[in-house]
This record gives structure tokens, sequence and C-alpha cells, in this order.
């Protein structure tokens, strides 16, 4: 694309149809027109000298040019938008009940924590394979005592959720990287009941269902007071809960008309 002035000043030299040689101050500029992004890619040449920017300028074209038929853009989508256009697909995913709310929520989360950790200004086409070697340790640290720490299997579930998104984001060429390499964990000790979510046991479950009782009995009394009418329904919701077995995103997700009642033949 040809520069609009009909007349360059002297400081102005067109190479090309799409390149412009410009002086700002003592020092050469350049700017190159991309078509297919329609924005105009400007350098700095770091010299004074005429020769020395004609041959630089020749040589970041050229770059330029073969990264387009390659099939790269130049300009790039921040870590944040490219988390933002990610998400956008994701929701189409529960709007076609691929995944379920639920699922993107978790997903939104896990990438809450990446960019706290990236930084949302960094350009997706910046990122380095080894950019995210020390996520472990960062996570790690975000929380200051060691009982909240969070979990391994945690932080393992969030590293795939990652590479999934960068995964996306190299098939829409908003990336030069497919994936980070993250750094190793050691073998997680199933056996270990601080590893794992152990059911309760029958005699915890009696336990708890007394508790309950009396925990829902007493606000059940005067339901007239709203403070006792939200305490009786987390009783029953916990005891629910226990019953059932079910998940609380699968319970928050019920309604009335999914329930049936069948009456126990004596």
């Amino acid at each position: 694309m040809k520069d609009k002035q009909t007349q360059p000043s002297s400081t102005e030299i067109q190479l090309f149809d799409d390149t412009l040689l410009y002086k700002r101050g003592d020092y050469w500029h350049m700017r190159v027109w991309l078509a297919k992004e329609g924005k105009y890619a400007r350098f700095s040449l770091r010299t004074m000298k005429e020769s020395v920017a004609r041959e630089r300028a020749d040589d970041r074209r050229t770059e330029i040019k073969a990264m387009q038929l390659a099939g790269k853009k130049y300009f790039s989508l921040t870590a944040k938008q490219g988390v933002e256009l990610y998400l956008k697909q994701r929701m189409k995913d529960v709007e076609a009940e691929l995944i379920v709310i639920g699922r993107y929520k978790t997903i939104k989360t896990h990438l809450e924590h990446w960019l706290n950790f990236i930084d949302r200004d960094t350009k997706l086409k910046d990122l380095q394979i080894s950019d995210c070697e020390n996520y472990f340790h960062e996570r790690r640290k975000s929380r200051k005592t060691e009982a909240l720490k969070v979990s391994q299997t945690t932080i393992m579930n969030e590293q795939s959720t990652i590479n999934a998104m960068m995964g996306w984001l190299y098939r829409q060429k908003e990336t030069y990287i497919e994936s980070f390499i993250f750094q190793k964990f050691k073998k997680i000790d199933k056996g270990d009941p601080s590893n794992r979510r152990p059911t309760f046991t029958d005699q915890e479950i009696e336990k708890i269902i007394k508790v309950l009782a009396l925990y829902i009995h007493e606000p059940a009394q005067d339901k007239n007071d709203k403070n006792n009418l939200t305490k009786a329904i987390a009783g029953n919701y916990l005891g629910f809960s226990i019953m059932s077995g079910m998940r609380r995103g699968e319970m928050l997700q019920l309604r009335w008309s999914d329930i049936g009642f069948d009456r126990i033949q004596k």
C-alpha cells in the first residue's frame, strides 16, 4: 500500500509499494503495511545512516513476508484476550451441551490462575515453550500456610486446561507454540489418605445424621425467623448430599421435577 503523501519529504523514502523509510529526529524508522491484518507494522532501525537503514528495512520486510507466507500473523493478542477468545468457544460447547456450565466455570477459574502467573498483557506470540516451567512453585506460593497449599492434583488439572487452551490457540494461528512444558511432579502415593477423598464409614455417617437431625429440628420450630429457615434448608441440603452421594454441582442443577418418591412397602 503506497503512503498517502503524494510528495514525500526529503526524510522519507518509498522502498516498496507497502514499505516506507522515514526519519524521526536523527534516526531512521520504517513502516510496512500488512494488508491481511489491516495495520502498519512500525520499527526503529537504530541507525543514522541511510545505507544501513535501507539494508535493515529490507531484511525486516523479508522476515515479515516469510512469516505471512507461513500463515502467521505479525500482531499478537494478549494473554487476557486469548483466554477470552477460548472461553467464548467453550461457552459454545455449553450451549451445544457438550460440557456442563460447572465444567465451564472450572476452566475459567483455572485460566484465571494462569493469567495471574503469566501476566495478562503478555503477547501470545512472545510466549516460549518453557515459560510455565515454574507454574507449580508459584501456585503453591500463592497460599501462605501449609494447610491451605494448593494440592498437586489441582495444579495438574490446571496445567491440563492451560495446554488445552494453547493447543486451540495454536490451531487458530494465535500462538507459535502448541503447549507448555511443565515441571514433572513426584508420583502421588494413592494409598495415603491425605492424597485422596475417602468415603465416610457407616459409623461416621450415623454420627453425622444424628447431629444434622438436631441441627434441623431446632430452627424448624420457628420458620418465621429468616436465619432459622436458612439453617433448616442448609441442614436438609447436607442430609440429602449424604444420602444421595451427589456432588455439589449435581445437586445445584436439580429441580423438583427431577425428584420422585417411592413408597416403601413393609
